[in-house]
């Protein structure tokens, strides 16, 4: 049986089936509207070796401006951090970083969304060593907040 894990599973947005076989979800947040299976964070997974098929890997990105109902009036987030799991840009990288040699011990198969809000998907792509990029694919959305870009990547484990 193959088994995939969403690793930032959040409310699973991304999900018209919020319970689909052969999925685990995970995620950090206790108090999301639909719990994930398993609480922990993805720098360190409670995983044996390869145990997945693919890990499914969409971290959190929002827009923190001054109107962001993510803030508080002292400006920062509901979640504490600034980027809602990450307290500034350079931890971001050494998450994402520790996250995916994370992802590469569990599973050979890594599929990546990221939304270029902050980051350019070339900025946060170097955290990728221990993957080889074998698909991607830009979506371009015309939002009231202006055009945004998402992207879907697929990696395979570097031997």
């Amino acid at each position: 049986m193959m088994v995939v894990l969403d690793a930032t599973a959040g409310n699973r947005m991304m999900w018209p089936n919020k319970n689909p076989p052969n999925i685990i979800f995970m995620d950090k947040e206790i108090d999301l509207r639909i719990p994930p299976d398993i609480i922990c964070v993805w720098e360190y997974l409670p995983f044996r070796d390869e145990v997945f098929f693919n890990v499914i890997f969409d971290p959190p990105h929002m827009r923190l401006g001054r109107t962001s109902r993510y803030r508080d009036p002292k400006g920062v987030t509901s979640h504490g951090t600034w980027w809602g799991f990450v307290k500034n840009k350079p931890d971001l990288i050494r998450s994402t970083v520790k996250a995916q040699k994370e992802f590469s011990r569990v599973s050979t198969r890594l599929s990546f969304k990221w939304n270029e809000t902050h980051y350019k998907l070339y900025e946060i792509l170097k955290c990728f060593m221990d993957w080889v990029l074998v698909d991607k694919r830009e979506y371009v959305s015309n939002k009231k907040h202006g055009k945004s870009k998402t992207w879907w990547l697929r990696f395979i484990k570097s031997s």
